[in-house]
């Protein structure tokens, strides 16, 4: 496949988590804006005989990792930090899984930090997501151009501009929404959706949490079905609390 990236060789892998959530974070603060859409494609599926590159929309994480999620107790809100595993200079063709790589965080317990791995989906159709405001979020990232990807992570701010860093998803300690989804859920996934930029939320970026609930349970008003989805996070910046 010819690679649309100039050759360089290709960055080290880092096993500890702690410290590849570091690195990943401060290698996401380094991507020029025009740049940033080219983390989003991988390698996918062999098709007419033909190797596929896909664009990443959906990420989860691993069923080990998610059990020790629900096992922690502590935790006020679950934080989508946003990292790229590698340095612009360090991508050389479309790899097998995307240098996009965000992490998942219970804040605040201590250390708790989750990787969360891409999922190969072909969005919108076949998206295991509820066909609600989340579903038309996904559906307008599937419709960018790779170009106008990065702009999606950046807003004016007072008299700044920035790029976001992490999103909070608080749980809101009246309906204990969020804590029931994850204690009643077989399975978390991150969605990448886009919209238009509101108070609170000035960017266009619009992550998705979506747990897979047990029929069995008692759910979070916001679900349908067997998907039930959180679409309002709160950005850093500016809600760095």
């Amino acid at each position: 496949m010819n690679s649309p990236f100039p050759s360089t060789s290709p960055q080290e892998e880092v096993s500890n988590i702690s410290t590849s959530f570091k690195v990943s974070s401060a290698n996401w603060r380094r991507w020029p804006t025009h740049r940033i859409g080219e983390t989003f494609y991988a390698r996918g599926s062999i098709k007419n005989g033909e190797e596929q590159v896909q664009r990443a929309v959906c990420f989860g994480l691993v069923e080990k990792d998610f059990q020790e999620l629900q096992k922690l107790q502590n935790w006020t809100e679950l934080r989508i930090h946003l990292s790229c595993r590698k340095l612009p200079n360090k991508l050389t063709e479309v790899e097998q899984t995307p240098v996009f790589s965000p992490y998942l965080e219970a804040y605040p317990e201590k250390d708790q930090v989750f990787p969360l791995s891409w999922i190969p989906i072909e969005p919108p159709n076949n998206a295991p997501i509820a066909r609600q405001t989340a579903d038309l979020f996904c559906h307008e990232f599937c419709l960018l151009e790779q170009t106008a990807i990065g702009a999606c992570f950046e807003a004016p701010i007072g008299p700044g501009f920035f790029r976001v860093n992490h999103f909070r998803f608080q749980q809101d300690e009246e309906k204990n929404n969020l804590k029931k989804a994850v204690s009643e859920s077989s399975s978390l996934k991150l969605f990448l959706g886009v919209s238009a930029p509101i108070i609170g939320h000035p960017f266009r970026i619009r992550p998705i949490l979506n747990f897979k609930v047990d029929l069995g349970g008692v759910f979070p008003p916001s679900s349908n079905g067997e998907n039930c989805n959180f679409e309002f996070s709160q950005p850093c910046p500016p809600a760095c609390g």
